[in-house]
């Protein structure tokens, strides 16, 4: 086994990169986690879920610090060295089988960028589970909202160059943006659907997360716009309206939001109730 440790500092961001090989024949892994630092706890249960994966060959790359949560993710991908990268917010944790999971579909589909896998996630009391689209291409993509979070993604290092990395000027939706471009440059998506991810739930400040989302459609809108369907520009006012009234009734407006897509998820997931694992092959 070799273990090795190193530690950088970036302008305001301190990085520590932690790489264990066990198993010298199978692709290297980078994960990223940015972190404030706060809540070393979480943090610390974000990097046991890495080693939980039995995983053996992988780079962890903490940064503390950054502009922001995409700067330090941005600083940790051009550090990277791993065939596929996948990031890890400090409060989330991979469940058993994720890595090994998407290395093997990514390992014999080329043409897929990114790989996602289905989560989970509890806020304000309210259970949700999320599975997107099994294959995705960019006119689902483009418009439609299923997409994963980004603790879920793992993505083919080497197509950065074409794609780009996280989009530091967005307040919200970079890892759909992110997909977006993945998918523009003639890549695939495609998702394990299977919860392999899990999020841990925050009530923060809802007010101020609602007016991020708010400026994040608008931000979206005005970037895509050119390329949304009619339905999906109906959509966008439609989520900004809900948003709004977020900020005016609280928290039970996204708790109905919740119940509803949890709903519609488990009807989702009831569709691929035999899925034993193996590659789905095509685009929807």
């Amino acid at each position: 086994m070799t273990y090795y440790y190193e530690y950088k500092e970036l302008g305001n961001a301190r990085i520590r990169i932690y790489r264990e090989r066990r198993i010298c024949n199978i692709p290297l892994v980078s994960i990223v986690i940015p972190t404030i630092g706060k809540r070393p706890e979480l943090l610390m249960d974000a990097i046991d879920s890495i080693y939980k994966n039995n995983y053996g060959n992988f780079e962890i790359l903490v940064v503390y610090g950054g502009d922001n949560v995409q700067n330090a993710r941005n600083i940790g991908w051009d550090l990277s060295n791993g065939k596929y990268i996948c990031f890890l917010d400090d409060d989330d944790v991979f469940l058993k089988g994720k890595i090994q999971k998407q290395v093997e579909y990514m390992k014999y589909n080329n043409n897929c960028g990114l790989c996602c896998t289905g989560y989970t996630s509890t806020v304000n009391g309210v259970k949700r589970t999320k599975i997107p689209v099994v294959n995705s291409n960019y006119t689902l993509a483009i418009n439609g909202f299923c997409m994963s979070t980004t603790s879920a993604y793992m993505i083919r290092n080497d197509i950065k160059e074409k794609t780009g990395n996280f989009d530091e000027e967005l307040v919200f939706d970079h890892e759909y943006d992110l997909a977006i471009r993945i998918a523009m440059h003639g890549y695939n998506i495609h998702t394990i659907p299977e919860i392999l991810m899990k999020q841990i739930g925050h009530e923060g400040n809802m007010s101020l997360d609602f007016i991020k989302r708010i400026k994040g459609q608008i931000q979206m809108f005005i970037r895509y716009r050119k390329n949304f369907s009619v339905k999906r520009k109906i959509s966008v006012f439609v989520l900004t309206g809900l948003y709004v009234c977020g900020i005016v009734f609280g928290k039970g407006v996204i708790n109905t939001l919740h119940l509803v897509e949890s709903y519609s998820q488990k009807r989702y997931m009831e569709r691929f109730k035999d899925y034993n694992g193996m590659p789905i092959g095509g685009n929807i």
